[in-house]
């Protein structure tokens, strides 16, 4: 009697469970009709029994809402290897179109791969035609960047290196620059050492000519002083040009010289007779 009354109990329950899944599905759908995908969501999640049905409801819910990474949870917790080709294509199909969303190419591919091995379909295949597309587009760009990369490192490195030669060939002007300026400052400090030098020598040679013109001077003075000694002593010596009436004197002296000599007298005589005082011009005899 107790295992009877505890069995239409379970038989209850379960009966009053299964009508409010029931519900909550049909208000799901509702939802997602009317593209109210949030409260769909909310819906599928109260029911009791979390089939892999409700889980693929629930990634649908999900996929049309734009939230592709919670859909894709989603269609992997509904997968069922016991449910039919048609279920298990439609789930892969399904969860392809969410990695391509997702701009994951590669499981896109191998979901619509996996899809249709359980079922040849149309839509499948072109989606999967599409996702290659991609991929080899993708690829494509990849490569077409990978060059534009490698050109432009190239083009980096070639600048690089072109500034790394400039910057060296800056460093060598520089060191030529220094190096033509020491060479001129030591250019410099030689002709200057040279005028220095010739300047010195000059001054040199100038006062050695100076003092051989002074000593050639020295020379020419005294022996001009000598010359003019002898025309002065040769004039000193030269009779002294006489007046007529000088000349008439002397030749007189001499005359009255040469008589007294003659007769032995005194070389003066006055005459006596006369008292009177001599004129101071007359002549003594």
């Amino acid at each position: 009697m107790i295992y009877k009354l505890i069995l239409f109990i379970s038989l209850i329950s379960i009966s009053n469970s299964s009508i409010m899944d029931f519900r909550e599905i049909e208000d799901a759908k509702k939802n997602y009709e009317a593209k109210e995908y949030d409260k769909a969501i909310n819906h599928y999640q109260n029911i009791d029994s979390k089939s892999k049905e409700v889980s693929y409801d629930i990634a649908n819910s999900y996929y049309k809402k734009g939230d592709y990474k919670s859909a894709i949870r989603e269609y992997k917790n509904a997968k069922d290897d016991k449910a039919t080709p048609e279920y298990n294509s439609q789930r892969l199909h399904n969860l392809g179109n969410s990695y391509l969303k997702s701009k994951d190419i590669d499981k896109a591919i191998k979901s619509y791969e996996e899809a249709l091995k359980y079922k040849k379909d149309k839509d499948t295949q072109k989606n999967l035609d599409i996702a290659k597309k991609m991929k080899k587009k993708k690829e494509q760009e990849k490569k077409k960047q990978q060059k534009k990369d490698k050109n432009k490192k190239k083009e980096n490195n070639k600048d690089k290196n072109k500034k790394k030669e400039n910057n060296k060939d800056k460093k060598q002007d520089k060191k030529d620059n220094q190096n033509k300026d020491k060479d001129k400052d030591k250019k410099n400090k030689e002709d200057e050492k040279q005028s220095k030098d010739k300047k010195k020598e000059q001054n040199k040679n100038s006062d050695k000519k100076d003092g051989e013109k002074k000593k050639e001077d020295s020379k020419k003075e005294k022996k001009e002083g000598a010359k003019d000694g002898e025309k002065d002593k040769s004039k000193q010596l030269e009779p002294k040009k006489l007046s007529k009436k000088e000349k008439f004197k002397k030749q007189e002296l001499k005359r009255l010289m040469r008589r007294l000599n003659k007769e032995k007298m005194p070389p003066m005589m006055y005459q006596a007779t006369n008292s009177k005082k001599r004129n101071s011009n007359e002549n003594p005899w």
